[in-house]
This record gives C-alpha cells, structure tokens and sequence, in this order.
C-alpha cells in the first residue's frame, strides 16, 4: 500500500545455508521508514534508511547475485539496477510528497546510499547520490503505478516504472 502518516522500525536476520558447506552467511537488515505529515496529509515528509550487514559463515562465502545491492527504482533511482553491489550496504532516501487528490500524489526526492567491504566502510563519507521527481497513482489500498523521473552524477535522466510504492 502507501502511507501518508506513522512509522515502522524493523530488524531483520536472514541465515542462509548451502548443503555442500559452500555457500553460507548470516546477513542483519536495519530498517526504519517514518512519515511525518504537514498540512492534514496534504504534505507529507517521508524518511526512509536501511542498512544491510553480512558475515560468512566459516570458510564460506556470499554468492554474488546476493550481495546487498543498492541501484534501480527502489533504491538509488538515478542509477541502473543493481549498479552498486558488496558485502554491506546503507541506503538513505527522503520524499516530500504533495497530495494532489485522492488517488495522485507528487513527490520530490533525494536518495544516497553506499555499499562496503566492511560494516566500518558505512559511513557518510563519499555516498552516491541521486535526486528527482515523481508522480504515484494510488487505488483505495495500494499504488498501482508510480513513475519517477532520476538524475544522477552518471545520468542525465532515468525514468522509473513501478507498480508499487518505493517505501
């Protein structure tokens, strides 16, 4: 669905194990979301952070198509899929979106986030960054289709087609 007031708070813990002992780790996912509301919901101030940290198991490793990855239209929008991509990541995003009526809504964003080697490497030194605008149609309890419009320092526009809403 998509919400316009309150919070979530989560911790997460994924243990993944192989059967030939070759591929296991444990990986921890911080989230918090919180949507502070101004004007009666018309305007809404939207934060959102994650943070994803792993660790192999012994002698293990982490099968690369499951690394933490930030990139795409649910995370850094303003870059491809999956463009960034190590063992931790942090990912910062804040939306104020502006109601235009019932089922549309605005938003203007701003995403940065990281990936490291090591939980230390998460830092808020040197984040990549995107930032831009969007648009979501919303039905009585989801968001059927939202586009955002993305630029960042490797792109000069990136549109984005979702059929849900990015938090």
């Amino acid at each position: 669905g998509f919400s316009r007031r309150g919070g979530f708070y989560g911790v997460t813990l994924h243990d993944y194990a192989d059967n030939d002992d070759l591929f296991g780790f444990r990986q921890i996912d911080y989230e918090a979301i919180q949507h502070i509301p101004i004007l009666r919901d018309t305007w809404v101030l939207s934060l959102h952070g994650l943070a994803q940290l792993t660790r192999t198991k012994d002698g293990q490793d982490i099968p690369f198509f499951m690394l933490p990855a930030l990139g795409g239209g649910s995370t850094l929008r303003g870059f491809s899929s999956w463009r960034f991509r190590d063992r931790n990541s942090l990912l910062l995003q804040a939306e104020w979106r502006i109601m235009v009526n019932r089922f549309i809504d605005t938003a203007i964003f701003y995403d940065a986030g990281k990936v490291g080697a090591r939980a230390s490497d998460l830092d808020l030194n040197g984040l990549r960054h995107d930032y831009g605008f969007g648009v979501r149609f919303h039905g009585p309890v989801s968001t059927p289709l939202r586009i955002d419009f993305a630029r960042s320092n490797e792109s000069s526009l990136r549109i984005v087609f979702s059929s849900s809403a990015v938090f």
